[in-house]
C-alpha cells in the first residue's frame, strides 16, 4: 500500500512538473489588408491566409492555422516555463543577439538571478544612443526585439552597433552587425561565408524558448514575417498588402482608391489572359497602322527594364484581354 502511494505521488509530481516546464497558450488576432492606406475606404479581412509561428529555439516546432472569412485566426502554442540555461544564474547575463548579423530584426536575450531594474540601450559606433529597448523593473529572465530603428521609429543605417544592459549596479556590453537587406555575411578577405555566428546561435537558442518567427502567407498577398516574444496569451493583429498576379506570373502591388482596387505598378505581361502571346512591335510606323494587338518597351528602347517601366500596349491589346484574372481595364 505504501509503495502504491509513493508511486502515485511520483506520478502527480511529474504531471505538475510537466505543466511548469511547458504550457499551452493562445495566440490569436486578425489579418486585414491595406485597404485603409492612402485613399482607401477601409481595410478588409483576409480569408485563408496561413499564419505560422516557428519556435526560434527549435525550428522544427511550428504552429499554424488559416484565417476565417473575418480574417480571424487562433493558434494553440506550447511554450517553456523554465529555461534550463537560466535556472540558477549567479548574476545577470546579457546574451549575444540572435540572429547576428541580422536584417531587419534581432532578439537580445538576458538572464537574471533575481528581480531587478533592467535597462537595455543601443548605441552606434560613435557612442551616440540610438534606442532604449527596456527601462523598467523585470521579474524574470527574458528577451527584447530590436527592429533596426531609433527612438523615433526611423530605420537606422547598416553597420556595427553596441548594446548595453544595466542591472544590479553593473553593466554588460556586446556588439552586433546590422546588414543591408538580402546581404550574406561574407568574409571580405577570403570571400568565404563566416560561420562564427553559428556558435552564437547555439548559445542563444537556450534562451529563445519563448521567441517565435511569425510568418503570414496566402494567395494574392505579400508574404510578411517578424520576430516576436510570446510568454502568455497574446493577441496580434496584422496588416498585409494585397497583390495581383498576371498570366506570366508577375506579381504587382495594389492600392485601394475609394472602394476600388487598382494596380500600383505598370503591367508587363507579354501574353493575353488566354495564354496567347502578344506580338512585340518596336517600329513606330508599323505601330500606327496595326489593326491587331501589340506591345513595346518604353521609348521603344529594350534597355528600359520592364520591372521599372512596364510595357506599352495598343488599344487592340487592351481590348484583347490582357488584364489579370478578376481584373479589367478601366471603362472610362
Amino acid at each position: 500500500m505504501l509503495h502504491r502511494k509513493i508511486y502515485l505521488l511520483i506520478v502527480i509530481c511529474l504531471f505538475l512538473l510537466s505543466h511548469i516546464l511547458s504550457s499551452q497558450i493562445t495566440f490569436q488576432g486578425y489579418v486585414r489588408d491595406n485597404g485603409g492606406e492612402y485613399l482607401g475606404n477601409g481595410a478588409g479581412p483576409v480569408e485563408n491566409a496561413l499564419v505560422t509561428l516557428i519556435n526560434q529555439s527549435d525550428t522544427t516546432q511550428s504552429y499554424s492555422n488559416l484565417t476565417d472569412e473575418q480574417g480571424y485566426f487562433e493558434i494553440q502554442v506550447s511554450i517553456s516555463g523554465i529555461n534550463e540555461s537560466s535556472l540558477n544564474p549567479s548574476h545577470f547575463q546579457l546574451r549575444q543577439n540572435y540572429p547576428n548579423p541580422f536584417n531587419p530584426s534581432t532578439i537580445i536575450g538576458y538572464e537574471l538571478s533575481r528581480p531587478c531594474h533592467v535597462r537595455i540601450d543601443i548605441y552606434n559606433i560613435r557612442g551616440q544612443k540610438v534606442k532604449t529597448l527596456s527601462d523598467g523593473f523585470q521579474y524574470r529572465s527574458g528577451s527584447v526585439i530590436w527592429e533596426g530603428t531609433n527612438d523615433l521609429g526611423e530605420p537606422v543605417a547598416a553597420g556595427l552597433y553596441i548594446y548595453t544592459m544595466q542591472a544590479m549596479g553593473e553593466q554588460n556590453t556586446r556588439k552586433m552587425l546590422l546588414i543591408d537587406g538580402g546581404c550574406n555575411w561574407i568574409n571580405m578577405m577570403t570571400g568565404r561565408v563566416d560561420h562564427q555566428h553559428s556558435e552564437m546561435e547555439t548559445i542563444n537558442k537556450n534562451s529563445l524558448s519563448n521567441s517565435f518567427k511569425l510568418i503570414i502567407t496566402g494567395k494574392n498577398i505579400l508574404s510578411c514575417e517578424e520576430l516576436m516574444v510570446i510568454d502568455g496569451n497574446t493577441t496580434r493583429d496584422v496588416t498585409v498588402k494585397r497583390t495581383v498576379r498576371d498570366i506570366d506570373g508577375n506579381v504587382y502591388r495594389t492600392v485601394k482608391i475609394g472602394d476600388q482596387w487598382w494596380m500600383a505598378e505598370n503591367l508587363k505581361a507579354t501574353h493575353y489572359q488566354s495564354g496567347d502571346p502578344i506580338p512585340y512591335e518596336a517600329n513606330s510606323i508599323e505601330w500606327t497602322i496595326l489593326s491587331t494587338g501589340a506591345y513595346c518597351a518604353y521609348y521603344n528602347d529594350a534597355n528600359n527594364e520592364s520591372d521599372v517601366y512596364g510595357y506599352l500596349y495598343n488599344w487592340y491589346a487592351l481590348n484583347g484581354g490582357i488584364a489579370p484574372e478578376g481584373w479589367h481595364v478601366p471603362t472610362d
